[in-house]
């Protein structure tokens, strides 16, 4: 009985969980940026005002640079925006009004898109950053070679300037970072 009684209580816990795991939330709105070149968007980061900017490459004839767009809470385009670099990874709020860019080049603007500052970084491109309580960052990459890659930290002030670099070889043959938190 008291197995036939474990069973029963185990189909119903895997029926619940059966039911609540394909209730989904309706989507609310769907749209697809872009002109049809190779594009891709990788970090996006919601505004005060509901909306989001959304930051990757776009490929302008043979040549790829950083894109950032802004949209409102219904989709709808505000601007876009190409800057000098190759990709953008990771977008993050820094104040109200400020937001920075981290990919080929490490890139401050204000909520229209304004360049504050801008550095162009080394290839590997970091891929996240962490804003510093210090009002500084802290960026996450490897170095790679033709046999390994090792993990990278740098250090940048709150002007984006380079403050360290620290290179993680010890007891890593092959390695990076993936998240900084």
């Amino acid at each position: 009985m008291k197995t036939l009684l474990k069973i029963f209580l185990l189909a119903g816990i895997l029926i619940s969980i059966s039911k609540n795991a394909n209730a989904q939330k309706p989507i609310t709105w769907q749209r697809t940026y872009g002109d049809g070149n190779i594009d891709y968007g990788y970090s996006i980061v919601q505004t005060p005002d509901e909306g989001y900017i959304a930051v990757g490459r776009k490929r302008i004839n043979t040549s790829n640079f950083i894109y950032a767009m802004r949209i409102n809470k219904f989709g709808d385009t505000i601007w876009s925006k190409t800057y000098n670099g190759a990709v953008a990874y990771d977008i993050q709020m820094l104040d109200y009004n400020n937001y920075v860019i981290c990919g080929s080049s490490f890139i401050k603007i204000d909520i229209n898109g304004n360049i504050i500052w801008n550095h162009s970084l080394n290839w590997p491109y970091p891929k996240k950053f962490l804003i510093s309580k210090e009002n500084g960052f802290y960026l996450i990459t490897s170095i790679d070679s033709i046999f390994s890659a090792y993990p990278l930290i740098q250090k940048m002030d709150s002007k984006g300037n380079l403050l360290w670099s620290r290179i993680y070889k010890e007891g890593i043959a092959d390695g990076w970072f993936t998240d900084i938190k």
